[in-house]
């Protein structure tokens, strides 16, 4: 049978609490009293087997362990889907790059390019900024009691700055990014 689990909160630590990935269950079964009767015998046996099928986690709680992450990518950039042609101007420009962490574990995050696109002209600009490469220590968002608490690190990008102006003036369609990523650099430390 299928159940769907939406809303529901899973345990994985098994029966006693102390372990990991495991799902305690406690089935019974019998054979109907009122029907004919039916020889068990010892090699009978009662089989389950459990899986999940496209869970996506709202909530998890426990340590998920050291790891490092590559990702090179595109988004999609809609501000100026408006603009069919000419250029754009700009005599200053304050903006705020916010990196997030709504995930319970340290990071280290190392930010290698971010590009504005714009794929009618097929010009490109990357950010220059001391960011671009620096290496971020972001701290792990805090749990109050099941609602989270991201932490966030921001950096602000300006023309005295960076190159942001001519980024903005290239009058993107897309935004590409490399970003490197290592959770819980120093292990374990949350307990």
């Amino acid at each position: 049978d299928t159940f769907n689990l939406n809303g529901y909160d899973i345990d994985l630590r098994g029966i006693n609490g102390n372990s990991y990935n495991t799902l305690y269950s406690k089935v019974t079964a019998y054979v109907d009293s009122f029907g004919s009767p039916t020889v068990i015998n010892q090699y009978d046996s009662v089989a389950l087997k459990n899986s999940f099928i496209d869970i996506i986690p709202q909530y998890a709680i426990g340590y998920f362990g050291q790891g490092l992450y590559s990702s090179s990518d595109t988004s999609d950039f809609t501000m100026f889907n408006r603009i069919v042609d000419g250029t754009l101007r700009l005599d200053s420009v304050n903006i705020k790059l916010n990196v997030i962490n709504e995930v319970g574990v340290d990071a280290r995050i190392n930010i290698g390019s971010l590009t504005s696109i714009n794929t009618q002209t097929g010009n490109s600009v990357s950010l220059a900024h001391p960011v671009i490469g620096q290496t971020i220590n972001i701290n792990r968002a805090f749990d109050a009691n099941g609602t989270v608490i991201p932490s966030i690190y921001s950096v602000a990008l300006s023309r005295y700055n960076s190159n942001i102006i001519p980024m903005i003036e290239n009058l993107p369609d897309k935004v590409g990014y490399s970003i490197d990523a290592e959770i819980n650099p120093l292990g374990n430390v949350s307990g």
